[in-house]
């Protein structure tokens, strides 16, 4: 059934004071460095927690936020809660990374890299410790229109990651002009390529592009062993996904990086997404 105008008023009516009322949260999903096999940063993804739905995926809500001109608000929320985590971890002396989405509106906003060396500035976090991530085909768009946000949140010391890179057609001289440092290979490719010759030739492509450009490649959607194994033979940088671990709430995440065999090693070997639950 189509909703109606009344019932999207409402939706978006819910979101507006989800925003007011502190609703969101965020999950973590650990990205690992492969060449210590050690966790050194987390992906950052919102959570709607809604009172009476329970707990909403970005799925559910980023169309109605995109619709009702909430994006920028949102973003805001994720990187004021990903910095206060981050600052937390560096107290705690595990220094971890920590990495946010952009939405194309994001990239347009002009006002966003005051906003976000605000944020780095009062939680006293050091700005290489954030990662902002904009997507291939949002950038790709208009290469020149988001060019001046990007530059201004990389002179603040933000590292910028470009997401999804393979479902787009990116400029090879725009991958030079952008201040990109990460290069994140999509999961279309990544998770079933210990199966799928073509999908490792572009893998490798991917990622010997990544190394031309001087970017580390990041591989998104990892899910078994031998495509762990053969990204790493390829040289990529960093890894995420289920084989890891799934996104988790902080208080989780915790656990894991304190007992996963990707953390601090673990007294015995065990299964990555059990360690992912509290004790």
């Amino acid at each position: 059934m189509t909703a109606t105008a009344t019932d999207l008023d409402h939706r978006v009516t819910e979101l507006q004071q989800a925003l007011v009322q502190g609703e969101f949260e965020l999950h973590l999903q650990p990205r690992i460095d492969l060449a210590s096999d050690r966790c050194t940063a987390a992906e950052a993804l919102l959570r709607w927690q809604h009172p009476t739905l329970g707990r909403l995926l970005p799925a559910e809500f980023i169309p109605l936020a995109t619709r009702a001109g909430l994006m920028e608000a949102l973003t805001r929320v994720a990187i004021r809660d990903a910095v206060d985590i981050a600052a937390r971890w560096t107290v705690a002396g595990r220094p971890l990374g920590i990495a946010v989405n952009l939405s194309p509106a994001d990239l347009r906003d002009a006002t966003l890299p005051d906003y976000v060396a605000g944020q780095l500035r009062d939680g006293g976090l050091a700005p290489e410790r954030l990662t902002l991530e904009a997507s291939e085909a949002d950038v790709m768009a208009d290469p020149a229109a988001v060019l001046p946000v990007l530059a201004a949140l990389r002179t603040a010391g933000v590292q910028l990651a470009l997401d999804d890179f393979g479902t787009d057609r990116s400029s090879l001289a725009w991958l030079a002009q952008l201040p990109f440092v990460e290069l994140k290979l999509d999961r279309s490719f990544v998770g079933p390529l210990a199966r799928d010759p073509d999908r490792q030739r572009v893998a490798r492509a991917a990622i010997d592009l990544a190394r031309q450009f001087d970017l580390q490649s990041v591989a998104v959607g990892v899910e078994d062993r031998a495509s762990l194994e053969l990204l790493r033979r390829m040289g990529a940088g960093s890894a995420q996904g289920f084989l890891i671990a799934p996104p988790m709430p902080e208080d989780q995440f915790d656990f894991f990086v304190r007992n996963s065999r990707w953390g601090r090693p673990a007294a015995a070997p065990a299964d990555a997404t059990a360690l992912a639950r509290p004790a």
